[in-house]
């Protein structure tokens, strides 16, 4: 009957049914959708636009677990349909409202959903509409049981993990193995190309590398030096400390050669003690610098570290030849530099002979080996073209070494000594100031001269040096004064060495073990006198500062003492006697003074002070440090960490001479002082309404605020003295109130 009333058009998205007469009812039009429920092969479900159970199939019975009769008796009992079966009756209620107002169909892929037994199923759940005359009537809900899909589905990727899994394994495995036997080929052709004691190149391998890198030279044209090396009285070693001491030895050595060599230079052992360096790409003139170069660090290798009792130095003889200056060939390059070593070792051993001299006559190599030393420079920093003019113009004057970056020149001043220091100011990986302190105790007498861009940078860079510049020379007048300049600037140091001196100096070296300083350090020929500082408002001294007097007949004056020893390079050790001596009478002074020293920019960075010098640490709390503001500090940052570290044994600072100098109140920012002390000659002439009263008004309200004393030095008037404490100066120095004396003295007036 049904059928000949009704069309039913069912589409995946929809069912619709369409009425043959304008009367047929909603209720009719479910009962057609039933059909389609009934007919359909997954579990299916119907309600009414209100949620209401129509029908279900058979499938959706046995998907709930339930018996037929059971489940009609709750639908005619009017039980939520979505509560039976689905993933939460609020989440498909909603869905089904949703699918009622907008008439649309949706399906969800792979959701879970449980029955009221707890049974879970994996479906894709579809809603659809059930439309009759343009209006939703109903919603068919199915069920399209995937389980069984999802579980195969997991199950194969769980195998494809698996088998990933273990083909990633197995690659893993393969890569070791080959791995392992990469290494174990790299290490038997290693062992088949080292010498197994030192690690170097065997005869055999740097034969065949020398054999290519000679064959590279002739096609290009190109330089390149071999230096043949032989240990000295090195069976005399074996002789008498034994073969294990030798090898010892042997191995330092070879590590040496490796460190002081570039890494594109061959080294290897020859045989014995010998060993042999193939130095590619070098220039003749550059190949006799690098063998010295070695001999130092051979020089260097702590012996007595190595082998127990000795204490002589180990050194090595080396012939240098040259290609193609020597010869033209490997085997006559190696032969050429063996003559040489023969030269080398006849001619007194530990030094370097080269194949050119040998080839002059029988008594060229002595001449050679003989001739007086030339001053020796170290050039740090210079490009090639400034390199190869300093060849060209200083080669038959000097003795020439080239460092192209801070780590090469700061290793040739440990390992070589040194007249000159001629170092660019702009690094690669450091300042050319920078350097020239670093390189400041290593090598303390040489002569100092920086290669810079401005001449108006010459006074703000020595104003701001600790360490003294003798020479500087503009990068564009390299060329036509750089002999003027070392001609002048080591005649400067003769004279100034022949005035400090107690006997002039034999040759170029400025060897200064006789000078006054070192004489008056070893004598301990100082004195000091102590000038009361005192608190004002409470009528008291608050310390002293400790004044060093220097011995006439020596230096007119503690400025000259202080210039000659940074002049020299004694400043540390002349600074150490100062503070030693100046506080020896310190136990006989009040426990609530303090002592104020005068301290010298250069010896913030004296690693004896800034470890805490045993003889001061029981006077820490109770010692002002005073650093003048005439200079400006050149390493803000590296100055400020040293004043830190200092600070932390409990050392306190003041800025002396504040009003003074370049540097203005800069000083101040960077040592964060205790004390700050104004220059006596603001002091000078001082009235109430002068400019001078009204700048230490401004002085004194800023450091009440930053928490620092300030104390006027130099104060010699009573005038200056009311005008002081009117401005409310507190603290102050000068003969007014006590004169210097050897002892601790209260100045008159003046309690304990």
């Amino acid at each position: 009957m049904f059928a000949r009333r009704f069309l039913i058009e069912w589409y995946p998205e929809k069912v619709t049914i369409v009425p043959n007469s304008e009367s047929q009812r909603v209720s009719d039009g479910l009962r057609q959708a039933e059909v389609l429920v009934q007919s359909y092969p997954d579990a299916a479900l119907l309600v009414d636009a209100n949620l209401h159970w129509v029908a279900f199939n058979q499938p959706y019975l046995l998907m709930t677990g339930g018996r037929r009769r059971a489940s009609l008796a709750e639908m005619e009992d009017g039980a939520r349909p979505f509560k039976v079966l689905g993933r939460s009756e609020e989440v498909d209620s909603k869905q089904a409202q949703l699918v009622v107002s907008e008439g649309r169909f949706y399906r969800f892929d792979e959701v879970e959903i449980s029955n009221g037994a707890g049974d879970r199923f994996n479906v894709i759940m579809v809603f659809a509409p059930v439309i009759s005359e343009g209006r939703v009537i109903g919603v068919i809900v199915t069920y399209r049981d995937v389980t069984a899909e999802s579980q195969i589905q997991n199950r194969y990727k769980e195998l494809l993990a698996l088998e990933k899994a273990r083909a990633e394994d197995l690659e893993r495995q393969v890569r070791e193995r080959t791995q392992e036997l990469s290494a174990a080929l790299e290490e038997v052709t290693r062992l088949s190309r080292r010498d197994p004691l030192t690690g170097l190149f065997n005869r055999r391998a740097f034969m065949e590398y020398a054999d290519k890198a000679i064959a590279l030279a002739q096609r290009h044209d190109r330089p390149l030096g071999v230096m043949m090396c032989d240990l000295d009285h090195f069976k005399q070693l074996n002789d008498t400390y034994g073969h294990q001491a030798g090898d010892k030895v042997l191995i330092a050595v070879a590590k040496a050669l490796n460190d002081g060599l570039r890494e594109s230079d061959i080294v290897g052992r020859y045989g014995g003690e010998e060993f042999i360096v193939l130095l590619g790409e070098t220039p003749p003139e550059l190949v006799r610098d690098i063998a010295d170069r070695c001999c130092g660090l051979i020089r260097s290798i702590p012996i007595s570290e190595i082998v127990e009792d000795k204490k002589t130095p180990q050194t090595i003889s080396v012939g240098v030849a040259a290609y193609p200056n020597d010869a033209s060939t490997l085997t006559r390059l190696i032969e050429a530099a063996d003559e040489a070593l023969y030269v080398a070792k006849e001619t007194g051993r530990n030094r370097v002979a080269l194949a050119r001299d040998v080839k002059k006559t029988d008594m060229g190599a002595d001449a050679a080996a003989t001739e007086p030393a030339r001053p020796r420079i170290l050039v740090v920093g210079t490009n090639e073209e400034q390199a190869q003019l300093l060849r060209d113009s200083l080669k038959s004057t000097y003795e020439i070494i080239f460092a192209a970056s801070r780590k090469d020149g700061i290793e040739s001043c440990r390992n070589t000594d040194l007249d000159i220091l001629l170092v660019d100011e702009d690094l690669a990986d450091t300042s050319g100031i920078d350097f020239l302190w670093e390189a400041f105790p290593i090598q303390p007498d040489c002569l100092r001269i920086l290669i810079t861009d401005s001449r108006d940078s010459f006074a703000a860079i020595r104003s701001g040096m600790s360490v003294p510049i003798d020479v500087f020379i503009l990068r564009e007048d390299l060329a036509e004064y750089v002999n003027s300049a070392l001609e002048n600037g080591l005649a400067r140091r003769e004279f100034a060495h022949q005035h400090i001196t107690t006997k002039p100096a034999s040759t170029h070296r400025m060897a200064l073990s006789a000078s006054p300083i070192d004489l008056l350090i070893h004598n301990r020929r100082l004195e000091f006198v102590y000038q009361a500082i005192v608190d004002l408002p409470s009528n008291k001294a608050l310390g002293y500062e400790a004044l060093c007097r220097p011995p006439s007949d020596l230096f007119p004056s503690p400025v000259a003492l202080f210039d000659s020893a940074v002049h020299l390079g004694r400043i540390w050790r002349l600074s150490r006697l100062v503070r030693e001596m100046a506080v020896e009478p310190l136990g006989s002074l009040d426990s609530n003074k303090l002592l104020f020293l005068n301290l010298n920019p250069a010896d913030v960075s004296d690693p004896e002070f800034l470890n805490g010098e045993s003889f001061l640490r029981p006077w820490a709390n109770r010692l002002v440090f005073e650093i003048t503001e005439r200079a400006s500090i050149h390493d803000l940052d590296r100055f400020r960490e040293h004043i830190e570290a200092l600070k932390a044994w409990g050392y306190r600072f003041a800025v002396d001479d504040l009003g003074a100098g370049y540097a203005s109140l800069n000083s101040i920012t960077v040592l964060d002082p205790d004390f700050v002390k104004i220059d006596m000659m603001m002091i000078r002439g001082i009235t109430k309404a002068s400019p001078k009263a009204k700048l230490i008004r401004r002085i004194l309200e800023f450091a009440a605020d930053a928490d620092i004393a300030v104390i006027a030095e130099g104060v010699e008037t009573a005038q200056e003295a009311e005008v002081l404490v009117g401005l409310g100066c507190k603290l102050a120095q000068g003969f007014y109130f006590a004169s210097p004396e050897k002892r601790f003295v209260v100045p008159k007036g003046f309690s304990s």
